[in-house]
């Protein structure tokens, strides 16, 4: 269920973004679809994934990959979200190491640490394509060509 939500979430905020926001945010999405739809792939292909009272290579390997991936989304782009999303998916790639020092490290917490930051990057990943698209040039110049058109005399 909750999973289902996040791809609602994420399908929404794709949906939005590619009608109204610009490169960054498409390629936000992009990447959060490849971080969403790789886990359960990994889940439907491995015995061990979702046995949280050890470390994962899987979700390890898939959380690094995707942190290199947002790491050099954030740099190349000039906008202060992004980062945001890299934070967030740090938070989640360290979660396999906390688990790795301490072994007695509640199997939830960990669950917790490893999932919790894919929902504050659709958050953000969200607000940044909201804001986007309220500074898209289409918008300015149809906004413009209204207050055009309204003037007296025309």
């Amino acid at each position: 269920m909750r999973y289902a939500l996040q791809i609602l979430l994420l399908a929404l905020v794709s949906v939005y973004a590619w009608r109204r926001a610009g490169v960054t945010e498409k390629g936000g999405t992009a990447l959060m679809a490849f971080l969403l739809f790789a886990s359960p792939v990994y889940a439907a292909i491995s015995t061990k994934a979702g046995q949280f009272d050890r470390i994962d290579l899987g979700y390890l390997v898939i959380d690094g990959v995707v942190l290199m991936a947002m790491i050099g989304f954030a740099l190349v782009s000039e906008k202060w979200w992004p980062l945001w999303l890299a934070g967030a998916q740090l938070i989640a790639f360290l979660s396999h190491f906390v688990r790795l020092i301490d072994a007695s490290y509640a199997p939830f917490a960990y669950a917790l640490m490893m999932r919790a930051p894919s929902w504050v990057q659709l958050a953000i990943l969200a607000l940044g394509t909201w804001l986007a698209a309220r500074r898209t040039p289409a918008r300015q110049s149809a906004q413009s060509q209204s207050a055009g058109s309204a003037s007296p005399g025309r």
